[in-house]
């Protein structure tokens, strides 16, 4: 009687998030800019229990705008409680040139977090990395992304010290672009020495080789 919960709430072909929870109320999703409309997939809880989906002209098909476009449905038990439930649908301008999601394959760390609006990242690999796969991530299936002027993601090359991978995002109708910019450290190849004072060797030993690792600027040889 006092039942105002959904037992289901989706958007067709979109993905909820978070995943939907009967107690969880507000919920986000974003789709292309070629998507004009979205579909509603709902049911309550109790067979007594009533909904009203306040956007548009209430119906579960959904017009939508570019931006934020807000969709709210209350649902009534029979009791006369209610319960709002929030979707939060953005939709993509074609106008948009942006990265959802920028990560190095092999889970090498950047530096800073990602965030769509920071354009300039680095990282640093160890000496024997010659190469790195950037992954970019596009938001609209519409966009266009290159990794140093190629569509797919191939593996960078990387000289000794610091190279630069740049990656290009084109907006769904061709209209803006937006350049992002890692810069790949690499680590200088160790050379082994040996010291006179056996207790200082150990201070750069390696613990693999067992042999000390230096390089030229870190180490002042007496």
């Amino acid at each position: 009687m006092d039942n105002c919960d959904l037992e289901k709430l989706a958007i067709s072909g979109q993905t909820l998030q978070p995943a939907f929870k009967a107690d969880v109320t507000t919920y986000k999703v974003t789709v292309a800019s070629d998507v004009d409309q979205v579909t509603l997939d709902l049911l309550t809880s109790d067979c007594g229990a009533s909904y009203k989906i306040r956007c548009g002209d209430g119906s579960k098909s959904i017009k939508l705008n570019d931006g934020l476009n807000l969709v709210e449905i209350e649902v009534g038990a029979e009791d006369g409680t209610s319960k709002k439930y929030c979707i939060e649908v953005t939709k993509l301008s074609a106008r948009t040139a942006e990265l959802s999601d920028l990560t190095i394959e092999g889970n090498v760390q950047l530096q800073p977090t990602f965030s769509a609006n920071i354009y300039d990242y680095s990282s640093t690999v160890p000496f024997y990395c010659n190469s790195v796969t950037i992954l970019p991530k596009v938001p609209d299936k519409n966009m266009k992304v290159s990794v140093n002027e190629e569509s797919d993601s191939q593996p960078s090359p990387l000289t000794v010290g610091e190279t630069v991978v740049s990656i290009k995002v084109l907006s769904a109708d061709g209209s803006n672009s937006q350049m992002y910019y890692v810069l790949v450290m690499r680590e200088q190849i160790p050379m082994a020495v040996s010291f006179s004072d056996v207790k200082e060797q150990v201070s750069y030993e390696c613990p693999v080789t067992l042999t000390a690792l230096y390089r030229p600027i870190s180490i002042n040889q007496r």
